[in-house]
């Protein structure tokens, strides 16, 4: 892989898990297709944090736990 492709996947993973952190599971879920394809590896830690979740809140969902 190479420089900028690393770089787009780690930024891809890091916004999809603080998505998760936030409640917007949806969101995060939608950047995993792309994420996968940049690095495989990284979109199954999405995906496995994903299922971890708690359900999700929704976007721009003002309730917080």
């Amino acid at each position: 892989m190479d420089g900028e492709r690393h770089k787009a996947a780690e930024n891809f993973s890091r916004a999809a898990m603080l998505l998760i952190r936030q409640g917007q599971e949806q969101r995060a879920a939608s950047l995993v297709p792309v994420l996968g394809t940049l690095d495989p590896a990284l979109a199954q830690k999405v995906q496995e944090a994903l299922a971890h979740s708690p359900e999700d809140r929704g976007y721009g969902s003002e309730d917080r736990y």
